[in-house]
This record gives structure tokens, C-alpha cells and sequence, in this order.
């Protein structure tokens, strides 16, 4: 009997060092799961973050970045929007806001906005005025007349009431939806026909624009290409934005008068 309760001891405490041994594993392998699950987490969560800080272009125009052109206007800026001979006004940008001071001294206070590649608008109180725009390296256009851009083999130009859009291989026009708030829609495109012509450092881009109410009726026009701006000769005629002078300050109030010096006495 002595020697069968020995047995059943010596069992029984073989198969709670198993136990524990098996416990310890399963501790083990919980802790190490519990270490890499946050690492397995962050990689997978990396790039939907990476994807969130970068903003997604628009489907119009994804190789365009018209934050970008905004935040490049910040400054003061000599800029000449009218007709004729006229005095350009000063911009003053920061953000979107802008002051605006004319020739004869009166200030505007504006926000502006680019509704498309091509076209920036300004908006003072309820009204707002659209110009074309280009930029070409560290060169600018804004006034009248027809601006875009080129991004790689694509080009977008800012026609009529609409978009021009050429995507290397084919040209479509997209009107643009009236709208009455900052949102911009537009409606289905049109195919029209469009080709560039090389020229050196000044290609021209030839395109169509559907003509207003007279379905299958369109006009012909063309705009050169400087590099990666699109312009036509209205917009590059004295519509170059310059850089304006700085804030002038006020004089420095002028010291008092010494009182007149006693004369000494004789």
C-alpha cells in the first residue's frame, strides 16, 4: 500500500509540473501577443495615416495643386486686373484673405479662391470677379484674358465657362454647373478637338470650346505654352504681378525743439 501511495504521489506531481509548464507557455506566448498586437496595429493604422495628411486631388485635376498656388501668392504683389494703362493695385495675401489698395488709395478687403486651374476669383462682400491666372516658375499673370496650367502631359485651360481638359491622348470641355455657394460642380463633358503645335520654348495648344446654346457648334482658340504656364496674349500683355513695395511707415515724430540756449552773461 506504502509503495502504491509513493506511485500516486510521484504521478501526481509530475502531472502538476506539466501543468504548471504548460501554464507558463500559454503565459508566454499571451504576453508576446499582447507586445506585437499594438505594433501590428500601428502598421496597419501608418498608411491610412500617411494617407490622411496627404489631400487627395481633385478628379479634374489630380496633377494640380491649387492650395499650393494660393499659399505662393502670400505676400504683397503689384497687380494689374483692368484694361488699359491703368494703375495696378497692391495686393496684400495671407491665407486666403486679401487687402486690396488701389491707385487712388481706397482698400478692399477680400477672400479669394481658385474655382479651376487657370482662373483665381476675388470675392468682396457679396460679389465675385474672376481672372485668369498662370504661373510659370517664380512668373505670374492675373487680369484679363486666358490662363492654365500643364502638369506633365496634361493641360488644363480655363475657357469660356468651363474647363478645358487634355489628357495626353484626348481633349474634353467640362461646364461648369451654376452654383450659388463655394462649391464647384460641373456637368458631363464634351469631347472636343484639341492639338499642340511645337515651338521651341513657346508650343501653342489649339482647342475647342462648345459655343453657348447652339449645340454641336464650337469655336476655335489657342493659347501658348510658356514652360508650365498656359496664356494668350491678352493675359501675358501687362498682366505680370510684380512684387510691391514694402508697407510704407510712418516718419519718426521729430524731436522738441531745444529751448532756445541762454545767452552767457557778459
Amino acid at each position: 500500500m506504502r509503495t502504491l501511495s509513493l506511485i500516486g504521489l510521484l504521478g501526481l506531481a509530475l502531472a502538476l509540473t506539466a501543468c504548471s509548464k504548460d501554464d507558463a507557455a500559454d503565459t508566454a506566448e499571451t504576453e508576446q501577443a499582447a507586445e506585437k498586437a499594438p505594433a501590428e496595429k500601428a502598421a496597419e493604422k501608418a498608411p491610412a495615416e500617411k494617407a490622411a495628411e496627404k489631400p487627395a486631388g481633385h478628379p479634374l485635376w489630380p496633377g494640380v495643386d491649387l492650395a499650393a498656388e494660393l499659399k505662393g501668392l502670400e505676400g504683397r504683389w503689384l497687380v494689374k486686373t483692368a484694361f488699359g494703362r491703368g494703375e495696378p493695385e497692391t495686393w496684400e495675401v495671407s491665407g486666403d484673405k486679401v487687402t486690396i489698395t488701389k491707385a487712388d488709395g481706397k482698400t478692399e478687403l477680400g477672400k479669394l479662391s481658385f474655382e479651376m486651374p487657370g482662373r483665381i476669383g476675388v470675392k468682396v462682400g457679396d460679389m465675385t470677379s474672376f481672372y485668369a491666372y498662370a504661373r510659370n516658375g517664380e512668373t505670374t499673370w492675373i487680369g484679363l484674358g486666358t490662363g492654365g496650367a500643364k502638369a506633365g502631359d496634361s493641360i488644363y485651360v480655363a475657357a469660356s465657362r468651363g474647363l478645358v481638359k487634355f489628357d495626353g491622348k484626348a481633349c474634353s470641355y467640362h461646364d461648369k454647373k451654376m452654383s450659388f455657394g463655394d462649391k464647384v460642380e460641373f456637368k458631363d463633358p464634351v469631347e472636343v478637338k484639341c492639338d499642340v503645335q511645337a515651338g521651341g520654348d513657346k508650343a501653342v495648344f489649339n482647342y475647342q470650346v462648345p459655343r453657348f446654346m447652339k449645340e454641336g457648334e464650337f469655336d476655335d482658340k489657342s493659347v501658348q505654352i510658356v514652360g508650365e504656364a498656359l496664356i494668350n496674349d491678352q493675359l501675358m500683355g501687362g498682366h505680370e504681378v510684380k512684387p510691391a513695395p514694402p508697407t510704407p511707415t510712418a516718419a519718426p515724430a521729430e524731436a522738441a525743439e531745444k529751448p532756445a540756449e541762454k545767452p552767457a552773461d557778459e
